[in-house]
Order: structure tokens, then C-alpha cells, then sequence
């Protein structure tokens, strides 16, 4: 079974790969997912989150290189915040 699938049968076909792909990097550059709505992604950040990390552990053993925290930590459930002196 590819991990695809087994992110949409596990969310009840509500959520995607392409859902958890924003939640790690930010931004949905084909418009699959939330596209810009934020209250969507704070909505479905509890949710989804084991699946986000799973999601980043799966990559990094692959051998892609991600942040150490996925988008959707610093955005919704860290106390101090995302630096953001690295976009201004």
C-alpha cells in the first residue's frame, strides 16, 4: 500500500497527502489542499499533526532534508513562535 493512500483512508478521505504536505512546508502551490485559508489549517493542525511528523520522519529516511519543525508547529502550537527574520 502506498503511503498516499494510507494518509487519505486513515483521515476518512477528508484530508490528503496534499493537505499534510502544507501543514510541513507552508504554502499550496497548486491549490490541492487549504489554499489560503488559515482557519482551515488551525482546524485540522490537531488532527493531522502525528500524521505531519510521520510524514516528515518518512521523508527524511528517504533522504530529503526538511526543518527541523514542520510549518504547522511553529504556526499553531509553539509558545514562542516562528522566527520570521528569515522572510522580512
Amino acid at each position: 500500500m502506498n503511503k498516499k493512500n494510507r494518509y487519505i483512508r486513515r483521515r476518512g478521505g477528508n484530508y490528503g497527502e496534499f493537505h499534510i504536505h502544507q501543514l510541513v512546508v507552508g504554502h499550496d502551490f497548486f491549490k490541492n489542499a487549504f489554499g489560503q485559508d488559515t482557519e482551515a489549517m488551525r482546524d485540522a493542525w490537531p488532527e493531522l499533526r502525528e500524521d505531519v511528523f510521520q510524514h516528515m520522519i518518512d521523508r527524511h529516511k528517504r533522504g530529503f532534508t526538511r526543518p527541523l519543525m514542520p510549518f504547522g508547529f511553529w504556526e499553531y502550537e509553539s509558545p514562542q513562535g516562528r522566527d520570521k527574520s528569515f522572510t522580512e
